[in-house]
């Protein structure tokens, strides 16, 4: 009963919305796109106790059971929307723009627990380029100038379920205990609970093959709720030049 299970995948991506009537006079393309994958991983071995009568306790009170031939070990199941939901969009005069919003959740069996983590990210750039800007002096020179913007916000939830004392609840409060008590009080405990935040701006500039100019800027905040890890900012920037000279 551990063998691994074979989990759907699917991915769908519709271009055709660009030739819709009056969507096809504001952007030149736009495509959805959609995808989900899971998996399912184990790992077991042999019990040398098998056929053995064992005890456990539950609410003060002991059940007996009797040793499988095999033990579990770990027991994972891992669902990715990458995206849940994603659009590209083209539009005139150079100018991009992309969205996207994924969703992940892992579900494991950690001893007699559960941990259970969802994470969901939401994330977006912007990119627009020019070409032949009149330059004084250098009216001839082809020049290329592209500016794009990103952004990422990201938030994580990983939570342990006690089953052992939902489960002394249960056989305590037979008659008004519910199963969604199971996920909430004293049952769950969170593990960590963190929002993370990045934007990075960035600037090129090019004539021909012989300069470059590059900017970057990068913001990036992480915001924990709960959770061994401290919150912090951080700003980073890079200037990069690069001339190549050449003499025939």
């Amino acid at each position: 009963g551990f063998v691994p299970l074979p989990m759907p995948g699917w991915t769908v991506r519709y271009s055709g919305l660009s030739d819709w009537p009056l969507v096809n006079r504001v952007v030149e393309s736009l495509s959805l796109n959609h995808s989900y994958n899971a998996t399912y991983t184990t790992s077991f071995n042999s019990n040398s106790t098998a056929g053995e009568t064992e005890t456990v306790p539950v609410g003060g009170t002991a059940f007996p059971y009797e040793e499988a031939e095999f033990q579990s070990q770990s027991i994972q199941i891992t669902e990715q929307f990458q995206p849940l939901i994603g659009v590209d969009i083209t539009w005139p005069w150079e100018l991009q723009t992309s969205m996207e919003w994924g969703r992940q959740v892992t579900t494991k069996l950690v001893g007699s627990n559960v941990v259970e983590r969802q994470s969901s990210e939401i994330s977006g750039n912007v990119s627009y380029s020019k070409r032949g800007l009149s330059l004084p002096f250098f009216s001839r020179i082809e020049n290329r100038i592209r500016f794009s913007l990103s952004f990422t916000r990201s938030t994580s939830d990983e939570r342990e379920f006690l089953l052992n004392e939902a489960l002394t609840q249960a056989q305590q409060n037979p008659d008004s205990f519910d199963p969604g008590q199971a996920l909430e009080g004293s049952n769950a405990d969170v593990l960590t609970k963190q929002t993370r935040y990045t934007v990075a701006p960035r600037i090129s500039y090019t004539i021909s093959n012989r300069f470059t100019a590059d900017f970057q800027l990068e913001y990036e905040k992480l915001d924990v709720q709960t959770g061994r890890q401290t919150s912090f900012t951080n700003l980073n920037g890079t200037f990069n030049l690069s001339v190549s000279l050449s003499q025939n």
